[in-house]
């Protein structure tokens, strides 16, 4: 939902901002498979502007979408294969740490989220 997108935005923006950490809007493509994307489907990806791959959010989206209910997903990257950072090569402590801090902190934000909406 565009909607709440844009009052999540404001939210998202200020406090992960305060932990050094970028916030990215963009469509993600969603899949079953776990980890079996070839380089080649992933440039492929990457033309299409498509931001990140996951494997749970489409579940949440077709229900949503059955029931004419406005759903937004907020995600934290844990890895880019695309630059050589993927979940078999250990991440570099910067990330590794920009990655714990949003994960603690995405309960308390998403609270800050839901009272705004």
């Amino acid at each position: 939902s565009f909607e709440i997108l844009r009052k999540a935005a404001s939210v998202a923006e200020e406090k992960f901002s305060k932990l050094g950490v970028n916030v990215h809007y963009g469509v993600i493509y969603t899949t079953d498979s776990f980890a079996a994307e070839t380089r080649e489907f992933l440039e492929k990806l990457e033309k299409m502007n498509i931001i990140g791959i996951e494997m749970e959010t489409s579940a949440i989206f077709t229900l949503a979408n059955l029931q004419e209910m406005n759903v937004l997903a907020i995600h934290v990257v844990s890895d880019n294969p695309i630059v050589g950072k993927s979940l078999v090569e250990p991440l570099p402590e910067e990330d590794n740490r920009r990655k714990n801090m949003s994960t603690e902190a995405l309960p308390d934000i998403i609270l800050e989220i839901v009272a705004k909406i």
